[in-house]
């Protein structure tokens, strides 16, 4: 069983205006969590409790269909620390 008690993000995005309507954009940041492993007692019952910070890189890219609506598809890899 994994809980988590705290969990955030920070993020630089920079783009590029491929249309008036349309952001090509990538990402890097950090996502930091503090979590807490627990095992069932059948498994001997054990607790682990780490702060974890791991890298965050996204891409993606948004269209603004109109000036209140916009569609966003975005991919990004954030690796396990264990």
């Amino acid at each position: 069983i994994v809980t988590r008690d705290f969990s955030g993000l920070a993020r630089f995005k920079i783009g590029y205006l491929a249309q008036p309507n349309l952001l090509l954009y990538t990402s890097i940041g950090a996502a930091a969590v503090n979590e807490t492993w627990r095992m069932p007692a059948a498994f001997g019952g054990a607790t682990d409790t780490r702060f974890a910070v791991r890298p965050d890189l996204r891409a993606g890219v948004e269209w603004a269909i109109n000036d209140k609506t916009r569609l966003t598809v975005e991919v990004g890899v954030q690796p396990p620390v264990r």
